[in-house]
């Protein structure tokens, strides 16, 4: 890969992070020796592995249709020989609202709070004003992991493309999700999604009640959101998801997150 800004920090695949939709790629194929071939001693091909939105190979660049995480994969055949490079691409091309800050989702946990309900998190004494840990999380999950604590993600997405969106909820033990298409304050939104009974991890589709209605957003547009979540004992984990114009569920990515400038995480 002839770019500098290409890394590999997982074993797995190659990582780019992207601040344009239209991604220069061009590809050199060296053999054992180090010598690079001449073009017409191979060939190559890309395919999207996952990622919301479609990608266009051709002419040496990548052209993404949205901001997202993508997964791609890079064949090249020279004879019987076959080359799969993996290459993880994070396109992030949005403009936060005045005020926040792009990159993730304010993260506050309440902790020694009795009950598995949502309820009893949004009637104890803490809540909102006295979280005992305020972190930014980086894709709308969560990160803590205890017993008899309450948890709340919030601040704002903005949508990467014009469209339909359904938003998916998992938690447990118990959780729900609210959606401001209207503003910017996540607790005023309506009602989109709830758990009730804990789910299995990042299963969006357990019962009717994960799933919203499908909702209108403009390429751009800002809405506020706001996810509670309840742990008792046991097993806890919680993830927002959504998928956009019928594509596949995925966990709403961080470049697509914003949080309030003012407020100072209290641990990273």
């Amino acid at each position: 890969f002839q770019t500098p800004d290409m890394r590999w920090p997982d074993p797995a695949a190659r990582f780019l992070a992207a601040t344009s939709r239209t991604v220069p790629m061009p590809v050199g194929v060296v053999d054992g020796n180090g010598t690079l071939l001449d073009p017409s001693q191979y060939s190559l091909s890309w395919h999207k592995v996952s990622g919301a939105g479609s990608v266009t190979f051709g002419n040496g660049q990548l052209v993404f249709s949205m901001d997202g995480n993508y997964r791609l994969n890079l064949t090249v055949t020279s004879g019987s020989m076959v080359l799969q490079e993996p290459v993880d691409v994070s396109v992030a091309t949005a403009s936060a609202p005045t005020g926040y800050v792009l990159g993730g989702a304010l993260y506050e946990v309440f902790k020694d709070i009795p009950g598995s309900a949502v309820v009893d998190l949004t009637r104890h004494w803490k809540f909102p004003a006295f979280p005992d840990e305020t972190r930014v999380a980086t894709s709308l999950e969560g990160a803590f992991s205890g017993n008899l604590y309450g948890a709340r993600l919030s601040g704002v997405i903005v949508a990467p493309a014009t469209g339909t969106y359904r938003f998916y909820l998992a938690a447990d033990d118990a959780a729900e999700r609210r959606v401001n298409t209207g503003g910017l304050d996540g607790a005023a939104g309506v009602l989109m999604a709830s758990v009730a009974t804990g789910t299995p991890a990042r299963d969006f589709l357990a019962v009717a009640s994960q799933r919203s209605v499908e909702v209108t957003l403009a390429e751009g547009q800002a809405v506020g959101f706001e996810a509670l979540h309840k742990e008792a004992s046991g097993g806890d984990h919680l993830a927002v998801g959504w998928s956009i114009n019928g594509g596949p569920i995925e966990v709403i990515p961080g470049q697509l997150l914003a949080r309030p400038a003012a407020v100072v995480p209290s641990m990273a």
